[in-house]
């Protein structure tokens, strides 16, 4: 599954552009009043204003290998979170490692190293080194209905997990990070993993998706 464009709300758009755009060094592509959207190398991640929104979570994909170039990169920017294994969390069931930290909406932000993916390593470690976002929380008190929805028509296939407490739809370029809203929190925060809105343009089987999540309610459509 390929990410192309995620869009997420803020009360917090001044804070929220300027640090993706001038903190991480994002290309910003475009900014109106209330919105902009930056580049995060093949996809595209906007911000729109709204109302006080519950955290989200989303990650971007690295080139694999360069966890640390990323902490250390990471390190001069923002506060990094520690996790499990202290501040470089090893997923090997997903062949995988990650860094963690927070905007200044409260959202848990992760760089995550795939040793599946092909991406050749960035030398100096930098924005260029992210590929595409990777991720996006979805909570809701139905896993199941989630994939229900997706899998027939747009056959998003089960990465990892389980229809209970967390289930990862989609493949190693795009997930969607399924959790149950009344157990779940976002890793590794004590931050409860809330129903929160976003729009999601994907990629997967040769054909492009839209999918809106609003008000705990699903809506795909086929753009193609």
């Amino acid at each position: 599954m390929f990410i192309r464009h995620l869009t997420l709300y803020t009360n917090k758009i001044n804070e929220l552009v300027g640090f993706y755009s001038a903190t991480l060094g994002l290309p910003l592509v475009d900014k109106q009043a209330g919105a902009f959207t930056v580049s995060c190398g093949r996809s595209t991640l906007t911000f729109m204003a709204g109302d006080a929104i519950p955290p989200y979570h989303f990650a971007f994909n690295i080139p694999p290998w360069q966890e640390e170039a990323a902490l250390a990169w990471l390190k001069e920017r923002v506060a990094v979170l520690r996790g499990d294994d202290g501040v470089i969390t090893d997923f090997p069931a997903w062949n995988a490692k990650a860094v963690y930290f927070t905007d200044p909406a409260g959202n848990i932000v992760e760089f995550i190293a795939r040793r599946d993916l092909p991406y050749a390593a960035v030398q100096p470690f930098g924005q260029q080194a992210v590929m595409e976002i990777s991720e996006i929380g979805l909570s809701t008190g139905s896993i199941k209905t989630v994939y229900d929805t997706l899998h027939p028509i747009a056959g998003v296939p089960i990465y990892s997990g389980s229809f209970e407490h967390f289930c990862a739809l989609g493949d190693a370029h795009g997930l969607l990070i399924c959790v149950n809203k009344a157990s779940k929190k976002w890793y590794p925060t004590s931050v409860r993993a809330l129903p929160a809105p976003f729009e999601l343009l994907f990629g997967q089987n040769n054909h492009n998706y839209r999918l809106v999540y609003r008000h705990e309610r699903l809506q795909l459509m086929v753009e193609d």
